[in-house]
């Protein structure tokens, strides 16, 4: 990981939204009352979307602090706030009482001392004043949103192009819109320049090592492969529903396109389950070896790709998997590339990763997000052996 990245994702909030789209997530995992999840925290939207499984445990691993605090300031708000509350900071992106919010959530005891310093320090990001009145548009990915937002404020029409975009009826239309109205100004020379460029990716969350999946795997350069996802997504998914692109493009979610947990009618289920999941500012093999719990479900995001010509990383990741996973336990995991290079030989003898794989090649084209490689789906197919090698 290079410093500059090491230093971006340990003290900056990079991703203000998660980019996994969770009804992919859930229609393949299965997901029941006795299920023990561990993922990565990311934005922490898919913990809270899987709650609505009604799972027993979930417990959120994140490098970075910034993250989980995040999924920690929505976790308190869902404790104590009203859903009036929770839809002007999480659905719209900005309350201006937020930091009224945050001493009613430190006074009550929801927010730890070093959190709540942390957001008030940051009040900007959900105040809603400013030059940026969304807190979709901060966080380092929320860079490539606030360029739109300004694209849409200053070019005459853009605004509405992308309001009729998200609202489009039919592909036909939808592509009509993106081809004559979007395309040609979120593409030009200087946009086009960026995306050629490795920092511009890291600015998003991609790490040095995705980046170089993508060269190795693809034909075409930085640029083509992020115009090529960007045109697959406008052109053959429906936008109607699509809220991770909706809430970059526009700021904020609608009452069609959003995440399943910002529904009202999900908000007392989400009340209810949100202190079954547990944060943890660690890597997962470090976590791993701290703990005795053992997974039903491991969903793992792209972090895989983080190791990427990390042999050793990756080795020792998969042996601590293996001793926290049993038969019959899932472990999703994208990646930027098209190929399972991150599956060495001595776990293919433990997961089964094929008997599914005509479903899970089948949603992963359904994929709202749409910017990944390709998705795989492994179920351990051996009982697992305590304090064993079993590599």
């Amino acid at each position: 990981m290079s410093y500059f990245f090491k230093k971006l994702t340990s003290q900056h909030i990079v991703y203000n939204a998660v980019w996994e789209d969770a009804r992919i997530d859930r229609a393949l995992l299965n997901i029941d009352k006795n299920a023990n999840i561990l993922t990565i925290t990311s934005a922490g939207c898919n913990a809270l979307n899987y709650l609505l499984d009604d799972p027993k445990h979930i417990d959120c691993i994140d490098l970075n602090p910034c993250q989980n605090m995040l999924l920690n300031l929505k976790k308190s708000s869902f404790e104590q706030l009203e859903f009036s509350d929770i839809k002007k900071l999480f659905f719209h992106g900005s309350h201006p009482e937020f930091e009224h919010i945050l001493q009613e959530l430190y006074a009550t005891g929801k927010l730890p001392t070093q959190e709540y310093q942390f957001w008030l320090k940051h009040k900007k990001l959900l105040n809603g004043k400013g030059l940026r009145p969304s807190f979709y548009y901060y966080g380092t990915s929320g860079v490539a949103a606030f360029i739109i937002y300004l694209i849409s404020k200053f070019i005459p029409g853009s605004r509405q192009a992308l309001e009729a975009f998200f609202h489009a009826e039919t592909l036909e239309e939808q592509r009509s819109l993106y081809k004559t109205k979007i395309r040609p100004v979120i593409w030009n020379p200087i946009t086009r320049l960026l995306f050629k460029v490795p920092w511009a990716y890291h600015l998003l969350g991609v790490p040095k090592a995705q980046v170089q999946i993508i060269k190795d795997q693809f034909s075409y350069n930085l640029g083509e492969f992020t115009i090529q996802q960007v045109d697959h997504i406008a052109m053959n998914i429906s936008t109607k529903d699509n809220y991770f692109w909706r809430v970059y493009a526009l700021g904020c979610y609608s009452e069609i396109a959003k995440p399943e947990y910002l529904a009202k009618e999900n908000f007392k289920k989400i009340k209810q389950r949100v202190n079954r999941v547990h944060t943890f500012t660690t890597t997962i093999t470090e976590y791993l070896n701290q703990t005795n719990t053992v997974y039903s479900h491991m969903i793992l995001l792209d972090h895989m790709d983080w190791m990427y010509q990390d042999s050793d990383s990756l080795r020792s990741e998969w042996q601590t998997i293996l001793a926290h996973t049993d038969e019959g336990s899932i472990i999703l995991i994208r990646t930027a590339g098209n190929q399972s290079w991150f599956i060495p030989e001595f776990i293919q003898r433990h997961f089964d990763f094929e008997t599914q794989k005509i479903k899970v090649d089948s949603l992963h084209l359904q994929d709202r997000v749409g910017t990944y490689g390709s998705t795989h789906l492994g179920v351990r197919i051996t009982k697992r052996v305590p304090h064993a090698n079993v590599a």
